[in-house]
């Protein structure tokens, strides 16, 4: 069993809706990012202070870019779209058969597809904006905390508040510029912009594209370079003389607080045109899901996942995702020891795991001669459940759930146990890292540990699941 949080999932929505996370959602995303990770990858590869600075940040970026690569993968491969759409036939049907049925539930489907098809543009510009402007330049993401500072500067009357928020600054400012390399962000800054112009309606452009003409892709390289070059925020000196004798006009008159207000105020406007479909959308919805349920009134309809907590049950196994390929359910430290690249920072094993694997050096926590480090179950998890406890019908540790199998990542719209696993680390590698690694002995003095043989996959499937 895995109890914990998992954020939020889409099982019931239509072919209509998935249609547009897979062309709209995932890939503008996957779009947006690919760019970003290869400029963020080019200086990492070329400085260790540039790689220090942008591991986390690289990883945190490429962990959604990931995500919807493998959720389109996923929805493709296991033919979700003809599958929901096989439920609306089916359900269409059924509302046929009765005309009261008809008329309380006729129009859901012609609602959700009119919505969608009404909102499209809004919201791949809206995904473009969000990816490439709002989150893709770490400058006028910084901007962004800035808010509300111009009114406190033209308010005299605000002093106790105007300190607050200058001292909220300065702690801000201390953990962005330590982490900032400038030339960075400045490629990804022009990268963005020229892919938002080329992508989105004119329409949609932000007032300071307005001199971005037909040679544009120079017109924005200057604008950037004309940016880092004067704003207060391009530089940690120029932020902080600025925190010791802030004023109004500094403030407004500077190009990236200029630029970032351009795009919150864009982006406002398209969020609320395409909200105006909304509510035609979330009706179709609830019809649909009503309909569903009258017509399937046998079956239990579990709810999606809303971040609230949620256990979920299952057994540990392998699984086959491929003619010929075969995994089993478990790694072993040996795995981990093969699988060591030191020129990729993931995959660098610390010397003295290293040391402690040839030494046979295990302690308790071995089996059969090694360290069982992480298993595969198919329980139903989803982002939220990192770190959750994984537990045995006995109500023990067993383990903590921090990832989904590549198959897995289109189990927020459509969920296959055979193959989408929930993977664990296995409590004794655990307790190995906490003891021999870390040498945190005085926990686990403090823990309960109980011993004995686990039952093998085969044993736990023969026996029910309640």
């Amino acid at each position: 069993m895995v109890m914990g949080y998992p954020g939020r999932t889409s099982r019931y929505i239509t072919s209509w809706e998935t249609q547009e996370t897979i062309d709209n959602t995932n890939a503008v995303r996957v779009k947006v990012r690919t760019k970003k990770l290869s400029l963020m990858k080019e200086d990492m590869d070329k400085s260790l202070k540039v790689r220090i600075q942008y591991a986390s940040k690289y990883a945190e970026s490429a962990n959604y870019w990931k995500y919807s690569i493998g959720q389109n993968r996923g929805l493709k491969n296991l033919d979700v779209i003809a599958k929901k759409k096989a439920i609306e036939k089916k359900l269409t049907d059924w509302m046929n058969l009765d005309n009261t049925r008809k008329l309380k539930y006729g129009e859901s489907f012609s609602l959700i597809e009119k919505a969608i098809a009404s909102r499209k543009t809004f919201n791949a510009t809206q995904n473009y904006l969000y990816e490439a402007l709002i989150e893709g330049c770490e400058i006028t993401t910084f901007v962004l905390q800035c808010r509300g500072l111009e009114e406190l500067l033209n308010d005299k009357t605000k002093k106790d508040a105007l300190k607050a928020k200058l001292d909220e600054l300065k702690s801000a400012a201390e953990k962005f510029y330590k982490d900032y390399y400038p030339e960075t962000d400045k490629k990804i800054m022009s990268a963005m912009l020229k892919m938002y112009y080329e992508s989105v309606s004119k329409d949609f452009y932000p007032p300071f594209y307005k001199d971005f003409g037909i040679n544009y892709q120079k017109d924005i390289d200057k604008y950037v370079e004309k940016m880092f070059a004067k704003s207060i925020f391009a530089d940690s000196i120029k932020f902080y003389a600025f925190l010791k004798n802030p004023d109004a006009k500094t403030f407004s008159k500077d190009l990236t607080v200029k630029t970032s207000a351009d795009i919150i105020s864009v982006f406002r406007n398209i969020r609320v045109q395409g909200a105006a479909f909304d509510n035609s959308l979330q009706k179709g919805d609830r019809l649909f899901i009503t309909a569903l349920m009258e017509m399937e009134s046998d079956k239990t309809f579990y709810p999606d996942a809303n971040s609230t907590m949620r256990l979920t049950y299952g057994v540990v196994d392998g699984y086959e995702p491929a003619d010929g390929v075969i995994y089993k359910y478990y790694t072993t430290l040996k795995g981990y020891i093969e699988k060591e690249d030191s020129t990729n920072a993931e995959f660098i094993v610390p010397k003295k795991l290293k040391e402690l694997y040839y030494k046979k050096d295990f302690g308790q926590y071995a089996e059969n001669g090694e360290i069982i480090t992480c298993f595969t179950t198919n329980n139903d998890i989803t982002g939220g459940n990192s770190g959750s406890p994984v537990i045995n019908a006995k109500g023990q540790l067993i383990g903590a759930a921090f990832d989904g199998n590549w198959e897995a990542m289109s189990g927020d719209i459509a969920y296959e146990p055979a193959i989408q696993k929930c993977i664990c680390a296995d409590i004794r590698f655990i307790l190995f890292i906490i003891d021999k690694i870390s040498g945190a002995t005085n926990l686990i003095n403090e823990m309960t540990i109980v011993k004995g043989e686990a039952p093998s996959p085969a044993k736990m499937l023969e026996q029910p699941v309640h």
